[in-house]
């Protein structure tokens, strides 16, 4: 997946203070290569503690972090399809789908789009 809200964040507010990644991680008590993955895009997944060091070490909300600010444009289907159901709230007519039936739905959406794309030889897999 390219998105990373996360990491674009954690970019921009770090270039805000005027730290290079090396610091970042120093400040965090994390590794330079998990700054330089989370800020690509690399890592999309991480312990709740790394999160927290490296929001105290740009001195920021944990929420903060995952704000997304202005237009967020996704232009892949299938990375637009993981943004949406990145929502631990997805509803259908206002009523809320339980953890079970969003990805259920996930799984459905991301299998259609994927079997067009095969059927329109989009892909090769």
């Amino acid at each position: 997946m390219n998105i990373s809200v996360l990491g674009e964040n954690i970019k921009r507010l770090r270039e805000a203070k005027g730290i290079n990644p090396f610091r970042l991680s120093k400040l965090a008590g994390v590794g330079t290569a998990t700054v330089a993955e989370i800020e690509s895009g690399v890592r999309q997944s991480l312990r709740s503690d790394t999160i927290q060091k490296i929001a105290s070490a740009l001195e920021v909300s944990e929420q903060k972090l995952f704000e997304v600010e202005g237009e967020y444009i996704v232009s892949d289907l299938l990375d637009v399809v993981d943004f949406i159901f990145e929502d631990e709230d997805i509803k259908i007519n206002d009523i809320s789908l339980t953890p079970i039936q969003a990805e259920a739905i996930k799984n459905e959406l991301m299998l259609t789009i994927k079997n067009f794309a095969k059927k329109e030889g989009l892909i090769n897999e």
